[in-house]
């Protein structure tokens, strides 16, 4: 008898095909996680955006001298509050439509708009004046925030947002901020680079200093650094430093001018 030899080509064709179902039901379940994960990442995304919503921000304007020591300040604001109203007259409305619904056959939207709160008109929520005090940080700058835990809007569901406070300090009339340290113009005559004086200097938590300046020493433009006498930082809560810009007046006094002259005819050979 002869027996025929199996058709590999067939053989083939079903390996195809099993192979094609297991790759098909591999993909469905990875359609299935993809579509959980999207839904997941979705709601947490709702989340936060609505975190978002319900906190609230505010600008206050800071003097330089509040910056420099810090003080107390108390701010009016409106936020929304869930009303009262509606959620205690709530258990009651929705008696009142059961009731009216198994004698007659009216649809509850056309009722519920009869029956909206006078307080919020069918918001859920009131707008309402509030207050808040709080303490500016010594050493407080522009773009700085202070978070305020509880004081946001409020949510149906019971959530409570925060309220954010935004720092803008206006600048000192003496001192120039960069960073943490603090800039002077130390403008002299040009008489006091040539012989050399002594300067009363400002600072910021000190008051002032004497500045014994030699002749010649410190040329227009040099930059003196005196370390720890600058802004406060908050953060790092140390001191920055402060720098000295000298500039010294170029125009002379006809008088100066004849001096100079008199002075370099005194040193011709």
């Amino acid at each position: 008898m002869k027996f025929g030899l199996p058709n590999v080509n067939l053989l083939n064709k079903e390996k195809k095909k099993i192979g094609s179902l297991d790759v098909s039901e591999v993909s469905i379940q990875n359609k299935e996680n993809i579509e959980l994960s999207e839904k997941k990442s979705s709601i947490r995304s709702r989340k936060r955006n609505f975190q978002e919503l319900i906190h609230l921000r505010t600008t206050v304007n800071v003097t330089a001298l509040e910056s420099l020591r810090g003080c107390k300040k108390t701010i009016q604001f409106n936020r929304y509050t869930v009303c009262h109203n509606c959620t205690s007259a709530k258990k009651r409305c929705l008696r009142k439509f059961k009731d009216v619904n198994s004698e007659s056959n009216v649809d509850t939207d056309t009722k519920s708009n009869k029956a909206q709160c006078n307080v919020c008109e069918g918001c859920k929520k009131i707008l309402k004046p509030d207050q808040v005090s709080f303490t500016v940080p010594m050493g407080v700058s522009t773009g700085k925030e202070l978070v305020i835990n509880g004081r946001g809007d409020n949510d149906l569901e019971g959530d409570v947002g925060d309220l954010i406070v935004f720092f803008k300090v206006e600048p000192h009339p003496q001192f120039h901020r960069k960073g943490n340290h603090a800039l002077v113009r130390v403008i002299l005559p040009y008489s006091s680079y040539m012989l050399g004086c002594s300067v009363s200097v400002p600072t910021l938590y000190n008051g002032n200093f004497c500045l014994d300046l030699p002749p010649f020493r410190f040329p227009h433009g040099t930059v003196m650094n005196l370390s720890q006498i600058g802004f406060y930082d908050p953060d790092t809560q140390k001191f920055g430093d402060m720098r000295l810009v000298f500039v010294y007046d170029s125009p002379l006094d006809p008088k100066e001018f004849a001096l100079l002259q008199i002075l370099q005819s005194s040193f011709t050979i």
